[in-house]
């Protein structure tokens, strides 16, 4: 016979190959009965048996070319047939139905459906024949076939396949059970397992639940020693399920998920099981794409580094439907990276994509094909690269492909989630005209609820609701009043999904532009709609404040960036329906969510035995964590990817983001470690402080600070003639809240508001720059260099602000605590020129001021006990440089010797360096620290020039001791402030830093100092305070005595000609006589703290 004589020739050809995979003596015998077989008479039923061993072995081959070998088998087994009937021999009639039925389930060859529909043909006939009397083993084996077939089955409807299939599967476990045939139980078992893990009828977490077990069964028979492959089978099949499973919380789920996958590689290694190797690479890439445990940006970069794994083994040309997946994937996991460029990421992702269409058209595998259409769409509607217009059009072009497929019959919740991305496409369209993309968005967002109903997707349904409002919200077309009561049916239906404990951000967001909505409503009585404005704003405000209290560190700056526009759209509205004290509360909560985090309140007493120590442990780790921050920061500074914030009360936030996309800022992977330990000494924090409370309840309630509340300013505010001022600016608008006692005592509130700021403004432009340097800016008329403007800007301070402080003074008022906002910062607010009775003065002859950087920390200082001693701590250093030489201040820093006397710890010259202050600061605490060197703002922070170099804030924080201090920075900029820089609420500063770390009272710079002026205020302040003066005292008497000796004063007015943090050099433009009395001399000293 022809099959034979090819057969013989066929395997004689991969004989080698056969002996190199292990097979040779199969082979051989194969080859063996051929041989016979070619050369015996006409072949009659006596060779059954032959025929029956050819065809099995060739169905198992796993060399060779599969199609041959299986159409070989198949003819070898319908030859046997010819020699047994079902009549005359029906066992090995129904054995060979039976193999063909197994043939026909692996078959390459032909159309998949077909050969499914055979092999279920096969099987059934083979049952006509054994059933489970007389053929029990035998019966249960097809049984077992029949449920591995309906399990993958095409033809027909899933859900009935899937339950045909458990029922060919328990049939089978009738005869094969866990003492008869513990290892055919367990292989149902396992695949139980697996069919309910993909189960469509039933509900899925119990259907999780019933996989779960049947897999842990087969595990008790399929143990690593006994069934390697078996065991390894199921540890990634338990990987799966865990990375899936609804029941239990997700990173439990996650991190069991990532067990089982290890356990998995264990014995699954790429030598010896690639494809299944490549399989778990892609499965952890999966895991550690969406991984809850961990930094982010590390699991990113460790999905990054399995999923190309994996392409080691699936390549386009052995695997390419897997390639495909995976590069979709890459494309899913650039488009969130976090590490590198934003718009290089999304680049990235773009070619990955289009690679994966290489392989994914839309004939042969449309879903998947329309997935990635889809993801395009996203990817192009949110790109950086290109012009917007363009983008949104290839988005739009892209979303409508993937709809030729996602249909609402075929793939209802795909379509439903096009609907809704081509909604927000036309919210946001900058092609076509506004009304007509608002219409379409309708439509579209319309659709989408056809399939999102509120019971079947809650939670998308929401979000359409919600998108749904913001559209009517702004809706051209149409009677405004009936878009806004649209509008606000469509919030109100989002918030009975998205609650405060389900969807806490959405939550916040939904009612924060409730409040917009009903602080601008049309309909309704006017005073109803302001009292639900104030507790829509109220009510997502407390909601985002919650979640800064409860969140990591990392989550709390993401939640910072992306949420505290809501804090500066609501207060202004409070601000102007009279709600003075609940504005103030949200001011301060903007100006202090970082210090009280972050203030150090260590000198207040510790309670005795064990809760002493403890209270030890606890501010060690806050030490630590606030130096960890300040690491952070510096590294992060130079970050190119800032999240977008809505620019004016209107706006409403379309996209939902996450707290960890804060962690774009820190791009560079050797701070993971410093992240991570940051996160775990924040865990020890809390930790530490619930044992604390235990312990000392009283002391615990002192040491965790929180926001001030307007009864709390009775702390700072101790007397009538005290009083606070906090100002706010907003929208082009300067507010102040004025906090003072009446005549009963009784704390009150005192509101003005400036709109007219322009020149302000403008002078600041101009003089911020050039106060910095001193820098004239090469101009030699005096009337246009920078004294004129310093006049400038004092008398425009004065023009806004005179009136508020002769009024204060007027009450009786003689100290006041000044909390600014945004660039008056960076003002001397202090030296404001006032016009009274046609002579001109200086705010500070009137009242007394102090600098804030908010009032809560002011209040928590208050409860700082006072460092009783008068040790003194003396730092100064000057570079060699002559042009950086400070000759001043070097004269100043050696009178000191004579001031203090023994009460003095000096270090100058090369002993002036980080370490010798913080060993003299540790081992000899002091009240009084000072420092006199060069000083500079950079972007990244705050650096004293030193013996060791320049020095930057983390570095003071990680090292210096200055609890209950009065901390007098003698150098240029240590009281500037980069909250301009930082587009931030809080006040940034070195004298904020110094604070934070215990200091009650501070002198700094608001800008560059002239060295002469002063160290002659700073040499009068030493003297007042070694008289025993309190620091306020000490130091407004000090500029008191200062500007009552009057004398000219050369000033060399200069222009930078080369700058860095290493060497500054100046090239002389003229030097002028100034009188010593002149606002540049003895204003930008700035005097912050308790009075």
């Amino acid at each position: 016979m022809d099959i034979i004589k090819n057969t013989i020739h066929y395997l004689a050809q991969i004989e080698d190959q056969a002996i190199a995979a292990g097979l040779g003596e199969e082979t051989g015998e194969v080859l063996e009965i051929l041989r016979l077989l070619e050369v015996s008479e006409e072949p009659d039923e006596r060779i059954l048996d032959e025929l029956k061993r050819i065809a099995v072995f060739l169905i198992q081959l796993s060399i060779g070319d599969i199609t041959v070998n299986q159409d070989t088998a198949l003819a070898f087994l319908k030859i046997r047939l010819d020699f047994c009937s079902k009549e005359h021999r029906p066992a090995d009639w129904a054995e060979t139905q039976h193999n063909l039925g197994v043939l026909y389930s692996d078959r390459v060859k032909g159309e998949a459906s077909a050969n499914q529909e055979q092999a279920l043909a096969y099987y059934r006939s083979a049952l006509e024949v054994w059933n489970r009397e007389t053929a029990p083993m035998e019966w249960a084996m097809t049984q077992y076939n029949l449920g591995d077939l309906y399990s993958d089955r095409v033809k027909g409807e899933a859900s009935a396949n899937q339950e045909q299939a458990l029922a060919y599967y328990r049939s089978a476990l009738e005869i094969w059970t866990r003492e008869t045939s513990p290892m055919d139980w367990a292989m149902i078992r396992h695949n139980l397992g697996n069919l309910y893990s993909d189960r469509v009828k039933g509900e899925a977490s119990a259907n999780q639940e019933q996989a779960l077990a049947y897999y842990r069964s087969a595990l008790e028979i399929w143990t690593r020693e006994t069934a390697p492959m078996e065991w390894e089978m199921t540890q990634h099949n338990l990987g799966v399920l865990y990375s899936d499973r609804v029941k239990g919380e997700a990173s439990v789920n996650q991190e069991q998920a990532l067990a089982y996958y290890r356990s998995a590689l264990e014995t699954r290694n790429r030598e010896t099981a690639p494809m299944e190797w490549a399989m778990t690479q892609y499965n952890l890439g999966n895991l550690y794409s969406d991984r809850v445990k961990g930094e982010a940006s590390a699991n990113q970069e460790q999905a990054l580094a399995y999923y190309r794994s994996a392409l080691e083994i699936w390549t386009r040309e052995t695997a390419p439907m897997d390639w495909a997946k995976i590069r979709h994937n890459l494309g899913n996991l650039y488009c969130k990276r976090i590490q590198g460029e934003p718009s290089a990421n999304q680049e990235q992702a773009l070619v990955y994509y289009r690679s994966a269409l290489e392989i994914r058209n839309k004939e042969t595998v449309p879903m998947d094909w329309a997935m990635t259409r889809h993801n395009l769409g996203h990817l192009y509607f949110d790109r950086f690269k290109g012009e917007p217009s363009a983008n949104q059009e290839q988005a739009l072009a892209y979303y409508r492909s993937a709809l030729e497929v996602w249909t609402k019959e075929t793939a209802p919740m795909d379509w439903a989630t096009t609907q809704h991305s081509l909604g927000h496409l036309y919210s946001n369209r900058v092609k076509g005209e506004l009304s007509a993309n608002q219409e379409q968005a309708l439509a579209y967002y319309r659709s989408a609820l056809e399939v999102w109903t509120k019971e079947t997707a809650p939670m998308d349904w929401a979000t359409t609701q919600h998108s749904l409002g913001f559209l009517y919200s702004d809706r051209v077309k149409g009677e405004l009043s009936a878009n806004q009561e649209q509008a606000l049916a469509y919030y109100k239906s989002a918030l009975e999904i998205w609650t405060k404990e389900t969807a806490p951000m959405d939550c916040a967001m939904i009612r924060h532009n409730l409040g917009y909505f009903y602080s601008d409503r049309f309909k309704g009585e006017p005073s109803a709609n302001q009292e639900q404005a104030l507790a829509f704003y109220t009510s997502a405000n407390e909601t985002i404040n919650d979640l800064l209290q409860t969140s990591d560190p990392l989550a709390q700056e993401g939640l910072w960036k992306e949420f505290r526009v809501f804090f500066t759209n609501s207060i202004p509205y409070f601000l102007a329906t009279q709600h003075y004290k609940k504005a103030l509360y949200w001011i301060e909560v903007l100006k202090s969510r970082r210090m009280l985090i972050e203030l150090d309140l260590s000198s207040i007493p510790l309670p005795k035995g064990k809760a002493g120590e403890k209270a030890e442990d606890y501010w060690n780790v806050c030490r630590q964590i606030t130096a960890i921050r300040a690491r952070l920061e510096y590294e992060a500074k130079h970050s190119s990817s800032e999240p977008l914030m809505p620019s004016s009360p209107g706006t409403k936030v379309a996209h939902r983001r996450t707290p960890d996309s804060v962690v774009r800022q820190i791009e560079h992977r050797v701070l993971e470690q410093s992240v991570k330990e940051l996160k775990k000494l924040d865990q020890q924090k809390e930790h530490l402080f619930k044992n604390l409370a235990l312990l000392a309840p009283d002391y615990a309630a002192l040491i965790r600070p929180e926001v001030a509340t307007f009864e709390d300013l009775a702390g700072l505010i101790t007397d009538k003639t005290k009083a606070a001022v906090s100002f706010f600016v907003a929208n082009g608008v300067i507010h102040t809240i004025t906090v003072y006692r009446g005549k009963n005592g009784q704390l009150l509130t005192d509101y003005r508001q400036w709109t007219e700021i322009d020149h302000l403004l403008e002078l600041f432009n101009v003089f911020y720059p050039k106060a910095r340097t001193l820098e004239a800016m090469e101009q030699k008329k005096k009337n246009d260099a920078f004294l004129p403007l310093l006049d400038q800007l004092l008398s425009e301070l004065g023009r806004l602000f005179g009136a508020l402080f002769q009024w204060l003074a007027g009450l009786g008022v003689q100290q006041v605590y000044l909390c600014a906002h945004q660039f008056l910062e960076n003002l001397p607010i202090h030296a404001a020129i006032l016009e009274i009775d046609d002579k001109k003065i200086h705010a500070r002859d009137i009242l007394d001021f102090s600098y804030l950087p908010s009032f809560s920390l002011g209040v928590e200082m208050s409860k700082t006990p006072i460092n009783e001693n008068l040790n003194v701590h003396a730092l100064f250093y000057t570079p060699p440089d002559p042009k950086l030489k400070l000759v001043n201040a070097q004269r100043e820093f050696k009178s000191l010797a004579d001031i203090y006397e023994n009460l003095i710890k000096r270090r100058e010259g090369n002993e002036a360096t980080l370490s010798n202050w913080a060993h003299d600061l540790e081992h000899r605490p002091a009240r009084i620290v000072f420092v006199s060197c060069h000083g500079k703002t950079e972007p990244d922070g705050f650096y004293l020039m030193l013996a060791d170099g320049h020095i930057h804030h983390s570095k003071l924080i990680d090292s210096l001791k200055v609890k209950g201090a009065f901390v007098i920075a003698s150098a240029c900029e240590t009281g500037t402030s980069l909250s301009l820089t930082k587009a931030d609420d809080e006040y940034h500063a070195l004298d904020y830093v110094f604070h934070l770390m215990g200091a009650t009272e501070c002198v700094s710079s608001f800008y560059s100092i002239h060295d002469f002026a002063t160290s002659q205020v700073t040499q009068l302040m030493h003297g007042n305070l070694s008289k025993g003066k309190k620091p306020f005292e000490a130091f407004n008497q000090g500029v008191a005595a200062y500007l009552e000796n009057k004398k000219e004063i050369t000033l060399t007015v200069s222009s930078k000609s080369q700058s860095g943090r290493d060497d500054v050099l100046y090239s002389e433009i003229e030097s002028i006589q100034v009188p010593s009395d002149h606002p540049i001399f003895w204003a930008y000293l700035k005097f912050s703290g308790l009075f």
